[in-house]
């Protein structure tokens, strides 16, 4: 979390370019071509605590069944890399974490989560920039996820913001945008993204998915934006027989309210076509006959649904703090299809005096299955970090973490607590990057 105030900190030495573009997100949120270059390792070890972890127990057929879970402590160390490097024209940056737990008494849950992101950012002239964007990684849970920008990941929105069970994922994307600046106050972007999320056991779903967007930006004056998008997605999944072809059209509008605080909006509609076979209970005729109590249909629904993102952002000197809504199709979480998803987070940030930095996230999750004959899946987190520089590039840190999750359609809500007291290193000045 402390990038995101960072970010903000750095636009303040910056021309400013413009309120925040919501169709944009990912574009905007690459650090400014003129910053200084830096890259900035960092590593911490810390005593751990972590009660609900568990993993999945299947029945023969596939599906999941009663979830055992289980306490233990142990410790956590943590690795990374982060920074950019500019040239006269292009920039390069890079974002590195790596952590690895061990545990006491049940040796088995012993995991890493790697994550590695990429960007590119190249002025090809005046009036047309390059953008290209790699992410991959694999972990089990996605603690970096949540505290990285809130629950709206910047690089990879598809990932899921919450997953039930401690399963490993695996993932990878590719992106990249052409910005065209056609005047002043004129601009368009063109880009398309490809990503594969894969998950380990043979009852959660994965995906494939494809995005192909373009908007229209037009700068009313320096402090309002107005604009209109469309995006085309495709979502097909594996260990299934399921696809989702979404078509959104939308408008955006984007002010900065005053010196401190920005509003960016997007307003859509999406036409949502998804096929998938779903596993159904035969009656008792039809079961007595064929010797078995269930079958398999083949369900086709074509649905419109309102697609929304609003972000409320206010910067203070030292501090960053912001508001994300989301409301829209996902390609739903290992356990879930595609899903209408309503997704509500706060994080503040605060780089602070005397040493200290402080961090704070909270958010609501909610998944309504568009195909499925499943119930509902709900969500909620609130996580907090702190750390004290000490001596000697040493930093005292400490970080909280709790979810709850509510699985409707197996009867059974887990809650999982993380908690972790280490010390950490980074050269220089630089706050340390807990996540």
């Amino acid at each position: 979390m402390l990038l995101a105030c960072a970010a903000g900190l750095w636009a303040q030495t910056e021309e400013y370019g413009g309120p925040t573009i919501m169709s944009r997100s990912s574009v905007v949120n690459s650090p400014p071509i003129g910053l200084t270059s830096s890259f900035v390792p960092f590593a911490s070890i810390s005593a751990l605590v972590d009660t609900g972890l568990t993993r999945p127990v299947s029945n023969p057929n596939g599906t999941l069944s009663t979830l055992n879970t289980v306490n233990d402590q142990g410790m956590l160390a943590e690795v990374g890399l982060t920074g950019r490097h500019k040239w006269k024209k292009t920039s390069l940056w890079l974002d590195y974490r790596g952590h690895f737990r061990s545990y006491v008494n049940t040796s088995n849950l012993d995991t890493t989560d790697q994550f590695l992101t990429l960007g590119l950012v190249h002025q090809q002239s005046r009036r047309v920039q390059f953008i290209v964007r790699e992410s991959g990684g694999t972990y089990t849970r996605n603690y970096y996820m949540l505290n990285g920008s809130s629950f709206l990941n910047p690089y990879l929105p598809e990932l899921p913001p919450t997953d039930f069970l401690d399963n490993r994922i695996n993932y990878i994307s590719t992106a990249a945008d052409v910005v065209v600046q056609k005047s002043v106050r004129l601009s368009f972007d063109f880009g398309g993204q490809g990503f594969l999320i894969r998950r380990v056991g043979n009852a959660l779903y994965g995906v494939t998915g494809s995005i192909a967007t373009g908007d229209m930006a037009y700068r009313l004056n320096r402090f309002t934006t107005i604009g209109a998008v469309y995006r085309f997605t495709h979502y097909d999944f594996t260990h299934t027989v399921g696809t989702t072809d979404i078509q959104t059209a939308g408008l955006t509008y984007a002010v900065r309210l005053s010196r401190a605080w920005e509003f960016g909006a997007q307003l859509g509609v999406s036409r949502v076509e998804s096929r998938a076979l779903n596993r159904v209970r035969l009656s008792p005729e039809v079961a007595d006959i064929l010797g078995q109590q269930f079958g398999v249909e083949v369900a086709h629904r074509l649905q419109t649904m309102p697609d929304v993102k609003a972000r409320l952002n206010r910067t203070f000197r030292r501090a960053d703090l912001r508001f994300d809504y989301e409301r829209g199709i996902r390609p739903g979480n290992g356990l879930y299809l595609s899903v209408a998803s309503q997704i509500a987070a706060v994080t503040y940030t605060y780089l602070g005096i005397h040493n200290w930095s402080l961090g704070a996230t909270g958010g609501l999750v909610s998944y309504n299955p568009l195909i499925q004959s499943i119930a509902p899946y709900a969500s909620s987190m609130v996580g907090f970090n702190a750390s004290r520089r000490l001596k000697y590039n040493l930093h005292l840190i400490t970080r909280a973490n709790l979810n709850r999750y509510d699985v409707q359609s197996l009867d059974q809500v887990r809650r999982h607590f993380e908690g972790a007291v280490g010390v950490g290193w980074t050269p220089g000045d630089h706050p340390f990057n807990i996540w």
